[in-house]
């Protein structure tokens, strides 16, 4: 059986270290594994990224093309990473300060998800599609 080592200061370190060289001189093999906690929920980034997708098809379906929205100039088509991108992270950013959708939680997604609907319905009278529950 291994021995754990937290690592999470430079003493931890540094006992971590003596013990492995003490491993070495004594000719024992030393298996370094690393685990990083998991700070994102991959059922919650699934669902986001699938809403991106059908919001996508929804806004392309209305004739809601990134120039309606976003641009004047040029007839762009909705992708799932235009919506992400466009519409979601700026949102997201101004809501919680954080860029990476995989910091956000589940209450932060859904006051995101809540804003971009009301402003959809608001400002050009489409009701986006719900959350996905099935991804």
């Amino acid at each position: 059986m291994g021995r754990y080592w937290n690592l999470n200061s430079s003493a931890d370190l540094e006992a971590f270290l003596t013990h492995r060289s003490h491993m070495i001189l004594a000719g024992k093999k030393v298996c370094v594994k690393f685990e990083a906690p998991e700070t994102h929920n991959w059922t919650q980034f699934k669902a986001m990224h699938r809403w991106f997708e059908l919001i996508a098809r929804q806004l392309n379906e209305a004739g809601m093309d990134q120039r309606a929205i976003l641009k004047a100039d040029a007839e762009i088509p909705w992708s799932k990473d235009a919506v992400k991108n466009q519409l979601w992270k700026p949102v997201q950013k101004a809501m919680t300060g954080k860029e990476s959708t995989k910091d956000i939680d589940g209450t932060e997604s859904g006051n995101i998800q809540e804003t971009l609907c009301r402003h959809f319905g608001e400002k050009f009278g489409i009701e986006l599609v719900e959350w996905p529950h099935e991804h």
